[in-house]
């Protein structure tokens, strides 16, 4: 992952990584540190732009770059895209900006001002992480936002055209899925083979995890191509202490998935798949989590909105800066579909009594996906339940024993 870290003040160098270049801004009296090469690779582009740094997951026949001079320059390119992109900008005024979710991070503020994409950086420096769907100007501290619209929808056909057609504009045909045999990764394994794409299938796990067995079941089923990466304590640890570098301390929870999706990333791009899918988001959007229960049961549905809500939007401050960076650090580049924008709409449309509802006396979570399983003739799989990837794969307990 290419690393940097913009200054205004000429004294200051960074603090968690060793810069191989340097750009000077002098118009703005400013500086950037760089560590790593750009990346460039199918339909994302890492590096240095014109007059600034710009990490950008665009459409497979998307534009290939951005370039404006003023927070409305910004707010007009930015509002009708559909991908994701972080970055700074020092042409005209000093911008920053970051995606209406927050898939890549962007850290920025202090005093002295400085922004990085770097979270251990950040930490040492007390940078906050920029607000998902902010467009702010350092020069100023005027700032844009950028907004979703979702409208209300029930219909599960509709949300499957949604969704293939994110398949369609995302997805290279040289793509790995990190494939849980969950109902998450399933829809997308499923709808990439309608769609004429053979996506590899890539599982991680301890030998005998319950992810493996999950995921054997479904990948006969689908007939795709499948492997299984076998992990031990040396690839965690190796895991661990890459990403500790980058990320800062992380809590048992965060460094099992960190390692996971840093080894499911390393395995994708030693075979030459950049392109990582990954059902990230679908149990934020739809219900999956199990404290999901005792929140309906509680609070009702109108509880049960406000959490949703609220767990999606802390994802931009956590969940997604672990992930995005575990899987750059890897050397892929995720392409998390049900975060895209249209899907995205669809799925915050979704009536909350379709997510989490009372079947047969019995609370199902994501209801709304267990229907679209049955939509795309996955109805054997459609009451799958499945613990989370940290569980199912066995590494969070590897995890505990290195701690």
């Amino acid at each position: 992952m290419l690393k940097y870290l913009l200054v205004l003040d000429r004294h200051e160098r960074p603090l968690t990584f060793n810069p191989t270049r340097t750009v000077e801004f002098p118009e703005i009296d400013a500086r950037v540190y760089l560590e790593g090469e750009d990346f460039v690779v199918e339909n994302y582009f890492e590096g240095y732009f014109e007059n600034g740094v710009l990490q950008f997951l665009h459409p497979v026949d998307g534009p290939r770059t951005f370039a404006a001079k003023s927070l409305e320059e910004w707010l007009g390119l930015l509002d009708g895209f559909d991908g994701f992109v972080s970055g700074f900008s020092c042409a005209g005024e000093l911008t920053v900006f970051r995606d209406f979710i927050g898939l890549i991070p962007v850290f920025a503020g202090g005093r002295p001002v400085a922004a990085t994409n770097v979270a251990a950086e950040a930490l040492r420096r007390n940078l906050a992480p920029l607000k998902p769907g902010t467009i702010l100007s350092l020069s100023t501290e005027k700032k844009k936002t950028l907004h979703l619209r979702p409208t209300e929808k029930t219909d599960v056909h509709m949300f499957v055209e949604v969704l293939s057609d994110a398949v369609s504009k995302f997805c290279p045909r040289n793509t790995a899925v990190f494939f849980s045999g969950g109902i998450d990764s399933l829809i997308i394994a499923k709808i990439m083979s309608d769609r004429g794409l053979r996506p590899l299938l890539l599982t991680a796990g301890v030998a005998g995890s319950k992810d493996f067995a999950a995921a054997e079941k479904a990948v006969h089923f689908l007939g795709l191509d499948h492997e299984k990466i076998f992990v031990d304590e040396g690839a965690v640890r190796a895991a661990l202490a890459m990403l500790e570098k980058v990320l800062g301390g992380m809590n048992v929870m965060d460094s099992a998935i960190g390692a996971a999706r840093a080894i499911l990333s390393r395995r994708a791009a030693e075979l030459g798949r950049y392109a990582a899918v990954l059902g990230q988001g679908a149990d934020e959007i739809f219900g999956g989590y199990s404290k999901y229960e005792k929140t309906y049961v509680e609070l009702g549905y109108d509880g049960l909105a406000d959490d949703l809500e609220r767990d999606l939007n802390f994802l931009g401050y956590s969940g997604l800066v672990r992930d995005f960076t575990a899987i750059r650090m890897g050397g892929a580049y995720p392409i998390p579909l049900y975060l895209t924008k249209n899907v995205l709409e669809h799925g915050l449309g979704v009536p909350v009594s379709l997510k989490v509802a009372s079947v047969e006396g019995k609370i199902v979570r994501k209801h709304f996906l267990r229907m679209v399983c049955r939509e795309l003739g996955l109805g054997e799989f459609a009451d799958t339940a499945k613990k989370a990837l940290q569980y199912g794969s066995g590494i969070e307990k590897m995890v505990r024993k290195l701690r």
